[in-house]
């Protein structure tokens, strides 16, 4: 049974994890600017059906002051003597006003406006790319088109021309079959905002695609806005960070907060301007199939699974939990890839599939 408790605004002040305070208590910001603070808000989010404005469900602070059960705490007015409810929430599901009255939404919703009537032009992707910007500062942008098993088809990015031999060549030519979002798109992701880190095999930055690839792009974190614009084709924006600019958790909640409205635009964009690149994504080789001929004849259908697995950065421990298997059977069939392979470590297994995907690509183009 909730239990319901009375916290003065004060008291939750200090406690920035537990609640973004910044929902209840007025921010000053310069007007018509877009601050990742109000869009991580609570109030940017809608309601759910037991859950009113000003009234949080905080299960964290709870743990800290040693309650057993869900807490609901309610802000209580600054004033002593004003009742905390003076003024009723909202009904269920609407958007509270102070939020929409905010200049900082103002500014918001100006970007929203501009990027409403640019979704069916040309200009949409660089005009998503300014708009990303007003609200998180990220380093790199990439806008990815993927289609069923297909090389993804690049639309938009901000690559200088030295950077994108490794950055975007290297990437659509090989690369991407060991993206962790080119992976879970595959698998059936395709929509919200995702982290690198929270998509990635246990061991990624040890993989030989990080090593090789990855690392060189200077990144230390990455977040996709996934949008599934067709039955078939589903649209990543890549905004990457370095070490001069992390991602901060409000930014991130932020980006979340926004990604069913670039979802919804995405969507839009696609439908007036997909035509213009459906025939290129089409065309794109399925250099997929270098994974399903990699040591073809050799390996069994298992070993070509662990090979998979292992290249894209899993564990011994994190294979044998895809695969359903023990951690000794993973190293046995590890032991004999090697064997019949004739490579003696992971990073000649990595060359190896590497020429392997090089002569595929020959043999579909040629």
């Amino acid at each position: 049974m909730p239990v319901e408790a009375v916290v003065p605004v004060e008291a939750v002040v200090p406690v920035e994890a537990a609640v973004p305070v910044e929902a209840a208590v007025p921010v000053a910001v310069p007007a018509g600017a877009v601050t990742e603070r109000l869009l991580a808000s609570p109030c940017h989010e809608k309601a759910g059906p037991q859950e009113p404005a000003l009234s949080f469900r905080l299960s964290r602070l709870g743990r800290r002051l040693g309650h057993r059960h869900p807490v609901r705490y309610r802000l209580a007015s600054a004033s002593r003597h004003e009742s905390p409810m003076k003024h009723p929430p909202p009904p269920t599901g609407e958007l509270d006003r102070d939020f929409l009255a905010g200049r900082g939404s103002a500014g918001w919703h100006r970007h929203l406006a501009g990027l409403i009537q640019a979704a069916a032009t040309r200009d949409f992707p660089a005009r998503l790319e300014q708009t990303l910007r007003t609200l998180v500062p990220f380093d790199t942008i990439l806008i990815n088109t993927y289609h069923g098993r297909q090389r993804p088809l690049l639309i938009h990015d901000d690559y200088p021309a030295e950077s994108r031999a490794q950055g975007i060549d290297r990437y659509l030519s090989e690369a991407y079959l060991l993206d962790p979002f080119f992976t879970a798109v595959r698998e059936g992701l395709d929509r919200g905002a995702h982290r690198l880190r929270e998509l990635a095999p246990d061991r990624f930055e040890s993989s030989d695609y990080y090593a090789h690839y990855y690392r060189a792009l200077g990144l230390v974190d990455e977040v996709g806005l996934f949008a599934r614009v067709t039955d078939d084709v589903v649209i990543v924006v890549s905004l990457g960070f370095r070490t001069n600019m992390p991602l901060k958790r409000r930014a991130l909640q932020a980006l979340r907060n926004v990604s069913p409205v670039i979802e919804a635009l995405l969507i839009d964009y696609w439908k007036w301007q997909g035509g213009q690149f459906q025939q290129h994504l089409e065309a794109q080789a399925p250099v997929e199939a270098a994974f399903a001929s990699f040591g073809a004849g050799v390996l069994t259908a298992r070993e070509q699974e662990i090979v998979r697995l292992l290249l894209a950065g899993h564990s011994t421990k994190s294979a044998a939990r895809e695969l359903a298997i023990s951690d000794g059977t993973v190293k046995v069939h590890r032991k004999h890839i090697y064997q019949r392979l004739e490579v003696s470590s992971q990073s000649q297994l990595f060359r190896l599939f590497l020429d392997h995907v090089a002569l595929v690509s020959r043999q579909q183009t040629g």
